[in-house]
């Protein structure tokens, strides 16, 4: 067993390593097959979120003595909420420099490769770097994460 946490850096890496494919896409076949990746790798990562935020919780609540889940839920659905905002920027940005225009087919070349850009190399890079960063820095693994719980018993909650 490698851990909830080894199991989600392996399936963020992945996924973004599946959306890097994007860029190469020519023909229907490549893209049913790196849409089967994509989904594949995306399962991974979303089974594994649960069990990881779950850690978290229970970390804070040992910290504080008392569950703040409903709090930190709206902490992290606010960033979800700009995260929104930064991509229609990040689009918004890479149409400009592409000189994408719907109406002028001269421009077609230029607007596929921003659009690849936007599905492939934007995401692959903020899906290494989002892994690389919780492979580092997130340390609930065995010893710490069976500390935790036994406090949490401790506690009563």
């Amino acid at each position: 067993k490698i851990g909830h946490s080894n199991t989600y850096v392996i399936g963020l890496a992945s996924y973004g390593v599946s959306l890097l494919l994007n860029l190469f896409i020519v023909n229907a076949f490549q893209f049913y097959l790196t849409s089967i990746l994509n989904g594949v790798s995306v399962t991974l990562f979303l089974i594994m979120l649960s069990p990881v935020l779950a850690d978290c919780y229970d970390e804070i609540a040992v910290k504080l003595k008392k569950h703040h889940e409903t709090t930190l839920i709206g902490i992290r659905n606010f960033f979800v909420r700009t995260s929104v905002v930064f991509q229609s920027f990040i689009i918004a940005i890479i149409h400009a420099l592409t000189i994408y225009d719907p109406i002028d087919v001269s421009h077609q070349f230029d607007a596929l490769v921003g659009l690849r850009i936007i599905q492939g190399l934007i995401p692959f890079i903020f899906c290494i770097v989002g892994a690389l960063i919780f492979y580092k820095w997130f340390d609930l693994k065995s010893i710490k994460k069976q500390e935790v719980t036994s406090k949490l018993r401790e506690l009563g909650l």
